[in-house]
């Protein structure tokens, strides 16, 4: 009785493993963001997409795209599969970069020109700011950015 018990144990971790609407989770090699951020070409090269399917049964595509590893300094932003056209990412875009957190408000600029068939592609520039910016300090001017994601 105990060995039956012990090898149903072992099983657990494989038998609590479950399906979700997760699409992507890794990059296949070819997708990538770049973009022009204060004057500095910037590659973001591990890409992850997932999706899931929001109140009003559309599919929405979260995308979290790294510099490496680096969790300290990467882009998120939400399509819903199959929407193209200028803001698309429907005004979520947020940029983290050593850590702060800047968002996409007025002034920023999107054109989604792929979202469906496993493939995300498109165009954005624009100014991103933390939410008690001044003038001076907290704001990141973004240009040429290239989405080219392929999940």
């Amino acid at each position: 009785m105990k060995r039956i018990l012990f090898v149903f144990l072992l099983m657990i971790p494989f038998l609590s493993c479950s399906s979700d609407d997760s699409k992507g989770g890794g990059d296949d090699g070819k997708s990538k963001i770049t973009a022009v951020l204060d004057g500095k070409k910037t590659v973001y090269d591990n890409v992850m997409v997932n999706s899931h399917v929001d109140s009003s049964n559309r599919v929405v595509l979260t995308v979290t795209a790294l510099q490496g590893n680096d969790l300290e300094n990467s882009i998120n932003f939400k399509v819903y599969e199959g929407r193209v056209g200028e803001e698309a990412m429907w005004l979520f875009f947020e940029l983290k970069r050593n850590g702060e957190l800047y968002y996409g408000y007025s002034g920023f600029n999107d054109v989604i020109t792929v979202s469906s068939n496993n493939q995300i592609k498109g165009y954005f520039s624009g100014i991103v700011s933390v939410s008690d910016f001044t003038e001076e300090e907290g704001i990141i001017e973004i240009k040429d950015g290239v989405i080219d994601i392929t999940y």
